[in-house]
């Protein structure tokens, strides 16, 4: 996807305004703001004096970038604990810019914790190999696609601790029983808790046409492959998966 210098300045605008929407935040000035960094245009969150402190903070993301990340008012405005960082890389060229990715990224944690990245969602653009053939990053991985991360999956040492104590052995003596022909059933054994730490490399699409064109398993690009059309596409992409997020954090997130 290719768009105009003026549509790319627009597009920042408009999806800075999203960003304040469900984030809770209002007249605190900008939210996002364009580097360049190799050759590219890389959109990030940038905060302003007039957002208060509480409601941002600067991370370091799992593949070690750090950045600013804005708090969801979940379970309040003054305390967050669950914080959003998102990013889009453009390509310019002499008249052009190209879409190359885009994604968030969610943390957890309150003020006084460490904070984690639990959950992503990202979009990259295909490139051309050799035979000049269209192809994804990650073969038949799932463009747009989340991730589970590896936090949401281990778990913190209180919460291994916790499960140490359930699986350990019974200390007390077993029951005796006293009635004539009854018999007490055996104490099922406690299933040990499975490795599941290799999720956090699968991409679950979050756009697949499958319903429309079968997948054999082997076609690439296959039909939960694809890049955003233009940029009203990819507007309406970010505006239903942020406050998508936003719906679920405020309904079940604790």
């Amino acid at each position: 996807m290719e768009i105009h210098p003026n549509e790319f300045s627009k597009h920042v605008n408009n999806l800075s305004q999203l960003l304040a929407e469900v984030c809770g935040l209002r007249g605190g000035g900008p939210l996002l703001s364009v580097s360049d960094e190799a050759g590219t245009r890389v959109i990030g969150v940038y905060v302003s004096g007039a957002v208060p402190h509480q409601q941002h903070r600067d991370v370091t993301s799992d593949l070690g970038r750090r950045e600013k990340v804005l708090g969801f008012p979940v379970p309040s405005a003054g305390r967050p604990r669950y914080w959003i960082g998102v990013h889009e890389v453009w390509r310019p060229s002499k008249k052009r810019v190209s879409f190359v990715s885009c994604g968030f990224r969610l943390y957890m944690g309150f003020a006084e914790e460490q904070i984690v990245q639990i959950l992503r969602l990202e979009w990259v653009a295909p490139g051309k190999d050799a035979e000049g053939m269209v192809r994804y990053d990650g073969g038949h991985a799932g463009h747009p696609h989340w991730h589970i991360d590896r936090s949401a999956l281990l778990g913190d040492d209180e919460y291994w601790r916790s499960l140490a104590i359930l699986m350990a052995p019974a200390s007390e003596a077993p029951l005796e029983n006293f009635e004539p022909g009854r018999t007490i059933p055996e104490r099922s054994p406690v299933r040990q808790v499975q490795d599941c730490s290799w999720l956090q490399s699968v991409h679950f699409p979050a756009h697949a046409s499958w319903m429309h064109r079968a997948w054999d398993g082997v076609e690439l690009p296959a039909p939960h492959q694809s890049e955003p059309n233009n940029l009203p596409s990819l507007s309406r992409w970010w505006s239903g998966a942020m406050r998508y997020l936003a719906a679920e954090l405020y309904t079940h997130a604790v």
